[in-house]
């Protein structure tokens, strides 16, 4: 593997995009550090040091805006701790309310009848 295939790899890594946009975007981001490799070997860079400027130029930054470019809803990175506890705790509220309707309204069992004490 070479040092492009492993810093792809490092930033895809836990981005939080699904496999095939992640297939995609290996292909688009080797293609842009070639592109750049080459401009650094024109410019006299030895091929070693253009890799290494390639990789820093291209950077981490761009995770973020290229996530909000991909047509995929599968864009988030691992959600916190406190979201998941929120999420878990709305879903019960959310069942514990479906239950609570179930039980009034499709229940088999006939209502109280209330007497005015006649």
């Amino acid at each position: 593997m070479n040092d492009f295939e492993i810093f792809i790899n490092k930033i895809l890594e836990n981005s939080g995009i699904n496999d095939h946009d992640k297939e995609e975007l290996k292909f688009e981001f080797y293609d842009h550090l070639m592109l750049l490799k080459e401009e650094y070997i024109e410019k006299g860079y030895c091929e070693r040091e253009a890799i290494s400027r390639s990789i820093s130029d291209f950077g981490m930054h761009g995770i973020a805006e290229i996530k909000d470019s991909l047509p995929s809803k599968n864009k988030y990175s691992s959600f916190s701790i406190r979201h998941k506890v929120k999420c878990l705790i709305n879903m019960f509220f959310v069942y514990v309310i479906f239950i609570y309707l179930d039980s009034l309204l499709f229940s088999n069992t006939p209502a109280p009848m209330v007497s005015n004490g006649i």
